[in-house]
């Protein structure tokens, strides 16, 4: 079932498609990429607002590691006291990070010290990268960092947390009669660069008196290029309070966590006695840091809409009511990603791990696996997917041409014809160089055909490059087309489709090693 296929290779051979690791004679790299380093990391109590606690971080690998990249994550509320041998940290988002390269030729035991600084959910990370771990070891305490001494909880659920002020407030005068409030909304990139969040539901709420309900007064989404709002209203009278809320879903997708179908929401400070006649700027506004990823995921699939066509909902098939695509998302989630189509259709979406948002290839290839459900209105060819498939290797006719789709979605919509997975390790999908039998399988040695992921991802990408003027004729050739295998599709769905299938095409898809010239 391709509810545990897993984001392109994510539990695949690492050794199989990068460079092993060093290992000693008698220790080596396991299959699952991740296993060849154990990490735990440990609180000796949860501490609340000023106080601090010693975290344990242990390093197990179980092959000799030369050169590795541990990097330890605090948000904002946590501050790092006692270094413990790690290095000055680093701003990073609204967060820190402390970076470093270790030998990990043997196991090792870091202590350090944090403090708490704020209350509300947080969360110390530690992840080590190699060169050969296409899915980095993670380790995670998750906190709920009280205000009173005994308050603090282990874990939290992280739906509605109030965001923050980058710029602060501002007010204006608007029209008579009515008041407005603008702003824009961001989030952080893993290397703390800060980007729109675009196509968000963001709302202006607040209450006409201290202790009336609260009234949604605007609503609507962010800007499609800067993540920007300006919502109106008319007014008789001053308001007690007014806050923006913003809230993972566009009405198309959305990023929510595992235990509620609520999506993720952020909401500003109050604005108090916001007399008629106020425009209210709220400046720029982001999301709490435990909240972070999710919200980077969440914009990542705007990316994915900007290519699907014209259409109002994900394909042209439908017409009444769109599915919406799910995304199920947690700080804490160690899930391997994957689209989960073992439930009934309404229900199907897709499983993030916490750190996976990292990569947007892995989040566009997940959500690309969404959309080929919906072309099939819920219809998957049976899988013949190994546990463990690589993109580089051979897997089966119907994995090669489901995965390499997603796979090629990916490629297709950032613009770099790769796959980037979390820890960075990347594929050329356009790569045309034929196998080399006399070396291994490697990111840069793919082996050949149609049964291959990465081959069919690149030439579906040239197909769309440099043939079809971009994938939407494709989607539209699969709507009420259950279609296995890209055999299949390219010579009964494309050409029923009227797409070119000539001799030149044909010499295109060859060029990745596909040979359907006399077919």
């Amino acid at each position: 079932m391709y509810s545990h296929v897993i984001a392109a290779v994510a539990v695949a051979s690492a050794a199989a498609l990068a460079a092993p690791l060093p290992a000693t004679a008698a220790a080596h790299c396991p299959p699952a990429p991740e296993s060849c380093v154990d990490t735990d990391l440990t609180l000796d109590r949860l501490p609340s607002v000023g106080e601090s606690a010693t975290a344990t971080l242990r390093i197990r690998p179980k092959a000799a590691v030369e050169r590795a990249q541990l990097t330890v994550r605090l948000p904002a509320g946590l501050r790092l006291t006692d270094r413990g041998g790690l290095p000055a940290p680093r701003e990073s988002g609204l967060g820190s990070i402390a970076e470093q390269t270790v030998d990990l030729t043997t196991a090792r035991t870091l202590r350090f010290t944090v403090t708490a600084q704020q209350s509300g959910p947080a969360q110390v990370e530690a992840t080590v990268r190699t060169d050969a771990q296409l899915r980095p070891a993670r380790a995670a305490a998750t906190l709920t960092v009280g205000a009173r001494p005994g308050a603090s909880t282990t874990g939290t659920d992280g739906v509605d947390l109030a965001a923050v002020s980058r710029t602060g407030v501002q007010t204006t005068q608007a029209a008579a009669n009515q008041v407005c409030a603008k702003g824009s909304y961001s989030h952080a990139t893993p290397s703390g660069t800060w980007r729109p969040v675009r196509n968000a539901g963001v709302a202006v709420e607040g209450r006409a008196t201290a202790g009336s309900p609260v009234v949604t007064y605007a609503s609507g989404l962010t800007g499609v290029q800067d993540g920007s709002y300006r919502l109106c209203f008319p007014a008789s009278a001053a308001l007690s309070q007014l806050w923006v809320r913003f809230t993972a879903d566009s009405g198309l997708w959305q990023v929510r966590p595992f235990t509620t179908s609520d999506a993720y929401r952020s909401y500003t400070a109050a604005k108090t006695s916001v007399a008629v006649g106020t425009e209210v700027d709220f400046g720029v506004t982001v999301p709490a840091d435990f909240q972070m990823r999710g919200w980077r995921a969440f914009d990542t699939i705007t990316r994915l809409w900007g290519e699907h066509g014209k259409s109002r909902c994900w394909t042209s098939a439908e017409t009444g009511s769109c599915r919406k695509l799910s995304i199920w998302w947690a700080a804490d989630s160690a899930v391997y990603a994957h689209w989960d189509n073992s439930v009934a259709i309404p229900d199907r979406h897709v499983e993030l791990a916490a750190a996976d948002p990292e990569s947007e290839h892995l989040v566009i290839h997940e959500a690309a696996h969404g959309l080929m459900d919906m072309l099939h209105k819920g219809w998957w060819p049976s899988s013949d997917c190994p546990d463990k498939h690589l993109p580089n290797r051979v897997t089966g006719s119907k994995c090669g041409w489901t995965e390499g789709f997603a796979n090629a979605v990916a490629g297709y919509v950032m613009r770099d014809g790769k796959y980037v997975y979390v820890g960075g390790v990347e594929i050329d999908l356009m790569n045309t160089r034929w196998f080399d039998p006399s070396q291994a399988p490697s990111a840069t040695n793919l082996e050949n055909g149609d049964q291959v992921e990465a081959r069919v991802a690149g030439a579906l990408i040239t197909l769309w490059r440099q043939v079809d003027g971009g994938p939407v004729p494709t989607f539209e050739s699969l709507i009420g087309n259950r279609t296995s295998t890209l055999r299949e599709w390219f010579l009964t769905r494309r050409p029923d489709a009227g797409l070119d299938v000539s001799a030149a095409t044909r010499d295109l898809v060859y060029r990745h090693t596909i040979d359907y010239r006399s077919a």
